[in-house]
């Protein structure tokens, strides 16, 4: 099928209809030729596409019987994608003013750029996490596998300034860069899919940018739990997969401390389940085939 001039809005649902109903009845509001939504349902237990269809009816549903995973469901959402450009946006979000409009305008106008975010805010009931989700974030440390999100947004002149990584919750790309750097690798079933993604962007000699003048606000971890066991496993697993393919040997090296580090913490809240996951999820990462 031909690419049309527009963009494409990709979403993912995993068991979190009641965020996707209310992103649908957002987005219905917006609705133009210019835009198509495609929602892919990752094997959901309360998947209703009617009441999806109702809330727009030219929504394009991709329904699964089973989980494959964030990463995989975005590239499949994203090889069924007509328009131009794409928009990875998480399901339990909310886009701010001229959003869309405004990140596609940057990648139009500058070609050196490869991915493009707003700034994520938590909605203003929300006390568990920062009023600045994510304002831009730095590179990945190669020997601990960590990295630091940014909650300052800085001050510039400029429509955007350069930052190390994407973040996964929102995200504008060009449609033929996206497959240029073949998407999102599918070793991650949830989690570091975006930080692999920003450093094919980068060793392509892109940029990422992050956009200051546009929002979108974002609950985070709705279909997972925050600090859930299930969030632990795959952050742990997702992190060791990332070391193994962009990370230093020495990393082998840090694993006991690591893991020494979240007894201690684990310990300490008195969770035995979630030190299990985390153990699991980095077993699991250091046997996953690449």
């Amino acid at each position: 099928m031909k690419n049309q001039t527009g963009i494409s809005v990709i979403l993912v649902n995993f068991n979190a209809q009641k965020y996707t109903e209310e992103l649908l009845q957002h987005l219905s509001r917006n609705d133009s030729d210019d835009m198509e939504v495609i929602l892919v349902d990752n094997g959901s237990s309360d998947f209703d596409g009617e009441n999806c269809t109702q809330l727009m009816p030219d929504l394009k549903i991709i329904r699964l019987e089973k989980n494959i995973g964030f990463a995989a469901a975005n590239n499949l959402a994203a090889r069924s994608a007509t328009k131009d450009y794409l928009f990875f946006l998480n399901n339990d979000t909310i886009p701010g003013p001229g959003v869309f409009e405004g990140l596609v305008s940057i990648l139009k106008n500058h070609h050196e750029i490869a991915a493009v975010c707003p700034i994520l805010k938590s909605f203003p009931d929300d006390h568990s996490n920062p009023p600045v989700q994510y304002a831009g974030s730095t590179r990945v440390n190669k020997f601990s596998g960590r990295n630091n999100i940014l909650h300052e947004v800085q001050n510039t002149d400029s429509a955007f300034y350069e930052t190390d990584n994407m973040h996964g919750a929102a995200a504008c790309m060009r449609r033929d860069t996206f497959f240029e750097l073949n998407g999102f690798a599918e070793d991650y079933f949830l989690y570091y899919e975006e930080l692999d993604l920003s450093e094919k962007i980068r060793n392509k000699a892109y940029k990422i940018a992050v956009a200051p003048d546009y929002s979108v606000y974002h609950h985070g971890s709705a279909s997972i739990g925050k600090d859930s066991d299930l969030q632990h496993y795959y952050l742990s697993r997702s992190r060791v997969i990332f070391m193994r393919k962009w990370g230093s040997g020495l990393f082998w090296f840090y694993i006991p401390f690591w893991v020494i580090k979240e007894l201690f913490l684990l310990g300490a809240k008195r969770n035995p389940g979630m030190l299990l996951s985390v153990l699991k999820g980095i077993y699991s990462g250091i046997r996953h085939k690449l």
